[in-house]
Formats: C-alpha cells, structure tokens, sequence
C-alpha cells in the first residue's frame, strides 16, 4: 500500500500523511498484530512487509505506541502486553487471551 495525493491537493498534505492516511496505516498494522500477536519488526522490516514508505510507516506505529497498543523494545515493535507463549515444544505456539 502506497499513499498517494492527488496533484491538486493542498502543499501540507504533499509534505506529510494526513490523519486519515496515518489513521488507516494504524489501522491495517493493527489488524496484523492482532492476526499475529508475536510479530516483532524493526522499522525496515515493517516498511517492507506493508510495502509503505518509512514516515507513513513510522508515523503509524508511532500512533499505536502512543496509543499503548504497541511498544518499542531493542528497536522492534511488539505488543505492549505480549499474548502469545510457546506451548509444549518449540514448534507448537498458541495465542493466550
């Protein structure tokens, strides 16, 4: 996903996301923490597997860490409260709610 602005749109929006863009961003790397609740990504590794640009990527899951969904810990975002643990052996993983 790419955030694109139209050519006629106001200079502040060329210049940074809008609310509503950063607002769906939060959104769409919400849903995959939720989906994936051991996910643990650096910056570059987000920005990549969400195919955004670095500020748009930054700015959303800096909302999510504001919003104290999300934490940053040795330079990866991971849950704040971690729900998932290995269960049995190490190929086994469950989700604990």
């Amino acid at each position: 996903m790419r955030a694109t602005i139209a050519p006629d749109a106001p200079a502040s929006l060329c210049t940074r996301p809008s609310r509503d863009i950063v607002a769906h961003v939060s959104d769409l790397i919400r849903a995959e923490y939720d989906e994936m609740p051991c996910l643990s990504l650096t910056l570059p590794q987000a920005t990549r597997l969400w195919s955004l640009e670095r500020e748009l990527c930054e700015l959303g899951l800096d909302a999510l860490v504001a919003d104290g969904f999300l934490r940053l810990s040795d330079d990866k975002y991971i849950l704040d409260s971690p729900r998932c643990r290995a269960v049995g052996n190490r190929r086994a993983r469950r989700v604990v709610r």
